[in-house]
């Protein structure tokens, strides 16, 4: 087979040879590497006296050719070393071209507006304004439609790299472009988000504050109350453990209901209230009474662990001053 090399006509002169030019020589695809093969079929070509030749100095990328490569002489060592060149070349610009849309990939996915995003996607009670989300999502997913597929041909690159990225680089400035005019809304929907956020915070700080104050206020009359009632009703032990500052929540729940309900008892711990039908006689009257002194009450069952060991009737009361419900049993479960 044969093929062409330009010789440098300064390489000649440096290797004391007088050829020059343009040089059709013979070789054996067999004298070449299985890469330089795949490489050689890659060459430009160059027509001498007439008919067209492969060229050795010239390769093929995508739909242009690119010289390379200055040799003295034309030989079979000549072809391999014009060969491995281009082997070389062809590999350093994949991995710059890989490099830079990486690059401009990775920009992308971590640009503010991205980490916005994903904080709103992932945080489900995010208090995001709707018209940023509304926004900021369909542009976040075409931009990573676009870059999905920017990356996958950075990372699939067939070996014709600068055919594969045609019109790529447009793109990619292009999406540069639009990203700057989508960055500017997002930062204006950003301040506005921690301008809503800012005035979120201190309206809850306030409503936080201020029922706080009210339950202070409302804890400070109810202890009041409680001080008024057993200076005049408590006993000499309940007066003491107030004073001493011990708890006593329970002692007065207990003294105050013997004292107010008589035949009454604070509601035993884990027992539950069911509705009652039917009635009896006795309930009916004491709810009648309870309720000539303007006192709510309902008549209930109350039911132990096992409703099965332990389920009566009783009157139940419930007054702000107490903590558990008041109850007067008033009869048995009925057969």
């Amino acid at each position: 087979m044969k093929c062409v090399i330009n010789v440098s006509e300064k390489e000649a002169i440096k290797q004391g040879l007088s050829q020059s030019g343009d040089i059709v020589i013979e070789y054996d695809p067999a004298d070449l590497s299985q890469e330089q093969r795949e490489e050689m079929a890659l060459s430009g070509t160059r027509y001498v006296n007439g008919k067209e030749y492969l060229l050795a100095n010239r390769m093929y990328i995508g739909r242009s050719f690119c010289g390379e490569g200055a040799v003295g002489k034309a030989d079979i060592d000549s072809l391999r070393f014009l060969l491995d060149l281009r082997i070389l070349k062809r590999a350093a610009i994949a991995h710059e071209e890989q490099e830079r849309v990486e690059k401009v990939v990775s920009d992308f996915m971590n640009a503010p507006f991205r980490q916005l995003v994903r904080q709103a996607t992932k945080n489900k009670t995010s208090r995001l304004q709707d018209d940023f989300l509304e926004k900021i999502i369909p542009v976040d997913e075409e931009y990573r439609f676009l870059l999905n597929d920017i990356y996958r041909k950075a990372v699939d690159l067939p070996f014709d790299i600068r055919d594969s990225f045609e019109g790529l680089n447009e793109r990619i400035e292009q999406i540069k472009e639009e990203s700057a005019t989508v960055m500017e809304e997002v930062l204006k929907l950003e301040a506005q988000h921690k301008e809503d956020m800012e005035r979120i915070r201190k309206e809850a700080d306030a409503k936080a504050k201020q029922e706080k104050e009210e339950r202070d206020a409302a804890e400070k009359v109810a202890e009041d109350e409680r001080r008024a009632w057993i200076a005049e009703h408590g006993s000499e032990r309940l007066k003491l453990m107030a004073d001493a500052g011990y708890e006593y929540r329970m002692t007065y729940e207990e003294e105050r209901v013997a004292l107010e309900f008589p035949g009454y008892s604070l509601m035993p711990e884990d027992y539950d209230l069911d509705d009652r039908a039917n009635p009896s006689l006795e309930a009916l009257k004491e709810l009648k009474r309870l309720k000539a002194l303007d006192i709510e009450a309902e008549i209930s069952w109350i039911t132990g662990y096992d409703a099965r060991e332990e389920k009566y009737e009783a009157i139940v009361v419930d007054v702000p001053w107490c903590r558990k419900y008041i109850i007067k049993k008033t009869g048995s479960e009925e057969e």
